[in-house]
């Protein structure tokens, strides 16, 4: 779980470095929600959670520098998309790249 975690911090350090406008947005969000305090024993779970850039900023990270590596999913009934070759027999798995496509210009 640690590298995980490790893996996830270093990326989501790296795109906001890359990023000077998200760094003065989440400074300027966590000024206005703890103000001047400069305590760590003044911060306060909720009011981290209350951060929705801050929330906004993580869940990019994570779309984008996933810690998993491949999604799987299992087919629950058997499908043919008649415009393809494909079908698709219950029970099969089907595995994709989590970050498959997610840096790729057709999504923007």
């Amino acid at each position: 779980m640690a590298d995980l975690v490790s893996f996830f911090v270093c990326f989501y350090r790296f795109e906001i470095c890359r990023n000077q406008e998200i760094q003065r947005r989440m400074q300027e969000e966590i000024d206005e929600a703890f103000g001047d305090q400069d305590s760590v024993e003044n911060f306060d779970y909720n009011t981290v959670q209350n951060l929705p850039y801050l929330d906004m900023v993580i869940h990019e990270a994570l779309r984008l520098h996933s810690p998993v590596g491949v999604l799987s999913r299992a087919v629950v009934k058997d499908y043919r998309q008649d415009t393809a070759a494909l079908a698709n027999v219950k029970g099969a798995l089907l595995n994709s790249l989590s970050n498959s496509g997610l840096r790729d210009q057709t999504w923007s």
